[in-house]
Protein backbone atom coordinates (compact mmCIF):
# COMPACT_ATOMS: atom_id res chain seq x y z
CA UNK A 1 0.00 0.00 0.00
CA UNK A 2 1.45 3.39 -0.92
CA UNK A 3 2.20 5.86 1.89
CA UNK A 4 -0.55 8.22 0.66
CA UNK A 5 -3.17 5.48 1.08
CA UNK A 6 -1.77 4.68 4.53
CA UNK A 7 -2.25 8.31 5.49
CA UNK A 8 -5.84 8.20 4.21
CA UNK A 9 -6.42 5.05 6.27
CA UNK A 10 -5.05 6.85 9.36
CA UNK A 11 -7.41 9.79 8.81
CA UNK A 12 -10.36 7.42 8.35
CA UNK A 13 -9.46 5.67 11.60
CA UNK A 14 -9.21 9.04 13.34
CA UNK A 15 -12.62 10.13 12.02
CA UNK A 16 -14.26 6.86 13.04
CA UNK A 17 -12.67 7.04 16.49
CA UNK A 18 -13.90 10.61 16.97
CA UNK A 19 -17.42 9.68 15.88
CA UNK A 20 -17.37 6.67 18.22
CA UNK A 21 -16.41 8.94 21.11
CA UNK A 22 -19.21 11.32 20.08
CA UNK A 23 -21.72 8.44 20.14
CA UNK A 24 -20.46 7.39 23.58
CA UNK A 25 -20.69 10.90 25.05
CA UNK A 26 -24.13 11.61 23.61
CA UNK A 27 -25.36 8.23 24.83
CA UNK A 28 -24.02 8.91 28.30
CA UNK A 29 -25.86 12.22 28.54
CA UNK A 30 -29.02 10.70 27.12
CA UNK A 31 -28.95 7.82 29.63
CA UNK A 32 -28.11 9.86 32.71
CA UNK A 33 -29.40 13.42 32.31
CA UNK A 34 -32.01 13.53 29.56
CA UNK A 35 -34.88 11.39 28.35
CA UNK A 36 -36.00 8.65 30.77
CA UNK A 37 -33.00 8.23 33.06
CA UNK A 38 -30.68 5.46 34.12
CA UNK A 39 -33.31 3.24 35.80
CA UNK A 40 -35.24 2.89 32.56
CA UNK A 41 -32.20 2.12 30.42
CA UNK A 42 -30.51 -0.26 32.89
CA UNK A 43 -33.50 -2.64 32.60
CA UNK A 44 -33.20 -2.88 28.84
CA UNK A 45 -31.30 -5.72 27.16
CA UNK A 46 -31.00 -3.49 24.08
CA UNK A 47 -29.12 -0.94 26.19
CA UNK A 48 -26.51 -3.54 27.07
CA UNK A 49 -26.40 -4.72 23.46
CA UNK A 50 -25.77 -1.11 22.44
CA UNK A 51 -22.99 -0.75 25.01
CA UNK A 52 -21.48 -4.04 23.82
CA UNK A 53 -21.59 -2.72 20.25
CA UNK A 54 -19.72 0.39 21.39
CA UNK A 55 -17.16 -1.85 23.12
CA UNK A 56 -16.64 -3.92 19.97
CA UNK A 57 -16.36 -0.69 17.97
CA UNK A 58 -13.62 0.46 20.36
CA UNK A 59 -11.81 -2.87 20.00
CA UNK A 60 -11.87 -2.67 16.21
CA UNK A 61 -10.60 0.89 16.40
CA UNK A 62 -7.81 -0.10 18.81
CA UNK A 63 -6.35 -2.57 16.30
CA UNK A 64 -6.14 0.08 13.61
CA UNK A 65 -4.91 2.80 15.96
CA UNK A 66 -2.19 0.66 17.56
CA UNK A 67 -1.02 -0.53 14.15
CA UNK A 68 -0.88 3.02 12.75
CA UNK A 69 1.03 4.28 15.80
CA UNK A 70 3.50 1.37 15.60
CA UNK A 71 4.15 2.07 11.94
CA UNK A 72 4.53 5.82 12.54
CA UNK A 73 7.06 5.22 15.32
CA UNK A 74 8.98 2.77 13.12
CA UNK A 75 9.06 5.35 10.30
CA UNK A 76 10.36 8.09 12.61
CA UNK A 77 12.98 5.87 14.27
CA UNK A 78 14.41 4.28 11.14
CA UNK A 79 13.11 5.69 7.85
CA UNK A 80 15.59 3.64 5.79
CA UNK A 81 14.25 0.24 6.91
CA UNK A 82 10.57 1.24 6.73
CA UNK A 83 8.51 -1.08 4.51
CA UNK A 84 5.13 -0.26 2.95
CA UNK A 85 2.06 -1.88 4.45
CA UNK A 86 1.35 -5.35 3.09
CA UNK A 87 -1.90 -6.10 1.31
CA UNK A 88 -2.80 -8.59 4.03
CA UNK A 89 -2.60 -5.93 6.77
CA UNK A 90 -4.28 -3.32 4.59
CA UNK A 91 -7.23 -5.61 3.82
CA UNK A 92 -7.61 -6.47 7.52
CA UNK A 93 -7.61 -2.80 8.50
CA UNK A 94 -10.07 -1.86 5.74
CA UNK A 95 -12.43 -4.66 6.75
CA UNK A 96 -12.24 -3.58 10.40
CA UNK A 97 -12.95 0.04 9.42
CA UNK A 98 -15.96 -1.14 7.38
CA UNK A 99 -17.18 -3.13 10.39
CA UNK A 100 -16.82 0.04 12.49
CA UNK A 101 -19.00 1.89 9.98
CA UNK A 102 -21.60 -0.86 10.21
CA UNK A 103 -21.61 -0.68 14.00
CA UNK A 104 -21.97 3.09 13.85
CA UNK A 105 -25.13 2.52 11.81
CA UNK A 106 -26.50 -0.16 14.17
CA UNK A 107 -25.98 1.83 17.39
CA UNK A 108 -28.52 4.62 16.60
CA UNK A 109 -31.05 1.98 15.54
CA UNK A 110 -30.63 0.22 18.90
CA UNK A 111 -30.92 3.55 20.71
CA UNK A 112 -34.14 4.54 18.96
CA UNK A 113 -35.83 1.18 19.57
CA UNK A 114 -34.66 1.21 23.17
CA UNK A 115 -36.02 4.70 23.85
CA UNK A 116 -39.44 3.53 22.67
CA UNK A 117 -39.46 0.81 25.33
CA UNK A 118 -38.89 -2.18 23.03
CA UNK A 119 -37.51 -5.06 25.10
CA UNK A 120 -38.06 -3.42 28.50
CA UNK A 121 -37.89 -6.07 31.24
CA UNK A 122 -38.63 -4.93 34.76
CA UNK A 123 -38.41 -8.36 36.44
CA UNK A 124 -35.36 -9.72 34.60
CA UNK A 125 -32.05 -8.92 36.38
CA UNK A 126 -30.54 -6.95 33.52
CA UNK A 127 -28.67 -4.77 36.04
CA UNK A 128 -26.56 -7.85 36.80
CA UNK A 129 -26.61 -9.84 33.56
CA UNK A 130 -26.15 -6.83 31.27
CA UNK A 131 -22.90 -5.51 32.78
CA UNK A 132 -21.41 -9.01 32.95
CA UNK A 133 -22.15 -9.73 29.29
CA UNK A 134 -20.99 -6.22 28.33
CA UNK A 135 -17.75 -6.71 30.28
CA UNK A 136 -16.95 -10.09 28.76
CA UNK A 137 -17.66 -8.93 25.21
CA UNK A 138 -15.84 -5.61 25.52
CA UNK A 139 -12.75 -6.74 27.39
CA UNK A 140 -12.50 -9.97 25.39
CA UNK A 141 -12.58 -8.24 22.02
CA UNK A 142 -10.28 -5.45 23.22
CA UNK A 143 -7.76 -8.00 24.49
CA UNK A 144 -7.92 -9.97 21.25
CA UNK A 145 -7.47 -7.03 18.90
CA UNK A 146 -4.81 -5.24 20.96
CA UNK A 147 -2.72 -8.42 21.25
CA UNK A 148 -3.23 -9.00 17.52
CA UNK A 149 -2.01 -5.48 16.80
CA UNK A 150 1.10 -5.84 18.96
CA UNK A 151 1.96 -9.32 17.68
CA UNK A 152 1.25 -8.61 14.00
CA UNK A 153 4.14 -9.39 11.70
CA UNK A 154 4.31 -8.39 8.08
CA UNK A 155 4.97 -10.98 5.39
CA UNK A 156 8.61 -9.99 4.98
CA UNK A 157 9.13 -10.21 8.76
CA UNK A 158 7.58 -13.66 8.91
CA UNK A 159 9.85 -14.96 6.17
CA UNK A 160 12.92 -13.53 7.92
CA UNK A 161 12.02 -14.90 11.33
CA UNK A 162 10.81 -18.25 10.03
CA UNK A 163 14.06 -18.81 8.09
CA UNK A 164 16.25 -17.90 11.05
CA UNK A 165 14.22 -20.08 13.45
CA UNK A 166 14.37 -22.94 10.97
CA UNK A 167 18.16 -22.69 10.76
CA UNK A 168 18.53 -22.46 14.54
CA UNK A 169 16.21 -25.42 15.08
CA UNK A 170 17.92 -27.40 12.35
CA UNK A 171 21.32 -26.92 13.98
CA UNK A 172 19.95 -27.80 17.39
CA UNK A 173 18.33 -31.00 16.15
CA UNK A 174 21.35 -32.03 14.14
CA UNK A 175 23.57 -31.56 17.20
CA UNK A 176 21.15 -33.59 19.30
CA UNK A 177 21.06 -36.37 16.74
CA UNK A 178 24.83 -36.57 16.54
CA UNK A 179 24.97 -36.62 20.34
CA UNK A 180 22.47 -39.49 20.45
CA UNK A 181 24.31 -41.39 17.73
CA UNK A 182 27.61 -41.08 19.62
CA UNK A 183 26.00 -42.31 22.82
CA UNK A 184 24.46 -45.27 21.02
CA UNK A 185 27.78 -46.27 19.55
CA UNK A 186 29.47 -45.92 22.97
CA UNK A 187 26.73 -47.97 24.59
CA UNK A 188 26.98 -50.63 21.90
CA UNK A 189 30.74 -50.90 22.43
CA UNK A 190 30.27 -51.43 26.15
CA UNK A 191 28.29 -54.61 25.77
CA UNK A 192 30.58 -56.32 23.27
Amino acid sequence: MPPEDEETLAYADLALGASGIGVLVSGYYRATMYERGWEFYANQPLFWAELSSIGVLAAFSLFSTVTIIKRSVALRNDPDSWQPMSERLASKMVSLLNAELGLLLIIPFLASTMSRGVGYMKDFPTEIVGPVVFGFITFGTCYKFVTDAFSWREDWEMNYYDDSNYNQNNNRFSNTNSYNNNNRSNNNNRYY
